[in-house]
């Protein structure tokens, strides 16, 4: 369990216990307050269906002291990320939002729309490695659009113990170097291993254990806490011109900056391309 905060710990006791199963010492008591919080950050990230399974496996513990009902507890609709890859790649549904086959800088683009391509025309097509690099891609837009988020977490772990053992990791690794993401896999990887227990031989792609997990997971859970319109980077003032939203501005920012030294090039394209995305829905 890594070092950080009472709700943050049970958040991730809960989420363990839900996603894979595995139950990791007894819950810790918490006020009403704070069960409103870890409840609110399981929607941000996805997992109230896991939260929700995992309360229940937990429920019997001594210092479980939620005073609601579990069964009464509702969450926003979760994507199924390894489904929505399956369609993506088997059966060629458009990824409209580009989440899973596309990045922000356009030569990284160019040359991920090339592996997948190639990989899918080729006579040699192995599926699982192309899908594995996909939520890999997943992860790393959404890491850098809205802060990590534990569903494209879990979905990388459920696929590696699922189908990981299919997963060509030559051709996957010679991809994560052309699209310079090897530092970004082995962060997720690095997720994996210290917050669900994974170990290295269940990560064959993985190269370097990244030492700073723990501080950044807080600070991933922590900076959820008082999240305002994120989408919102720009606001119209009534003269029409456009001003910064100071604050959604400054977390784009300070996120920039935590995760630039694991993709440089992308992490750049991407915080441009979010400002410029806001500018044609700006009225004169």
């Amino acid at each position: 369990m890594i070092e950080t905060g009472v709700t943050n710990r049970n958040f991730i006791r809960l989420l363990k216990a839900g996603a894979f199963g595995k139950a990791d010492g007894e819950m810790e008591p918490m006020s009403d307050y704070k069960w409103k919080m870890l409840f609110a950050n399981a929607g941000v990230h996805g997992v109230g269906s896991f939260i929700i399974k995992g309360a229940e496996m937990h429920r019997a513990d001594k210092w479980f002291n939620y005073k609601g009902s579990i069964s009464d507890l509702e969450f926003d609709e979760e994507p199924d990320i390894n489904k929505g890859i399956d369609r993506v790649l088997r059966i060629g549904v458009k990824d409209v939002d580009g989440m899973y086959t596309s990045l922000s800088n356009g030569r990284m683009r160019k040359k991920l729309d090339d592996i997948i391509y190639d990989e899918i025309h080729g006579d040699e097509t192995n599926l699982p490695a192309l899908h594995l690099l996909c939520i890999i891609v997943y992860n790393i837009n959404v890491t850098l659009t809205q802060g990590m988020r534990m569903n494209g977490i879990v979905a990388m772990g459920h696929y590696l113990r699922d189908k990981g053992d299919r997963v060509d990791y030559v051709k996957l690794d010679s991809w994560l170097s052309r699209l310079m993401m090897v530092h970004f896999a082995d962060l997720f990887a690095s997720v994996l291993m210290d917050v669900f227990d994974f170990d290295e031989s269940e990560i064959p792609f993985m190269h370097h254990h990244e030492d700073n997990v723990a501080a950044l997971m807080t600070w991933t859970f922590d900076s959820h806490k008082n999240e305002i319109n994120d989408d919102s980077y720009l606001m119209q003032l009534t003269s029409g011109f456009s001003a910064n939203e100071r604050r959604a501005h400054r977390r784009s920012l300070k996120r920039g900056l935590r995760y630039m030294k694991y993709y440089p090039v992308e992490t750049v394209s991407n915080f441009f391309s979010k400002i410029f995305k806001n500018l044609p829905e700006i009225e004169e």
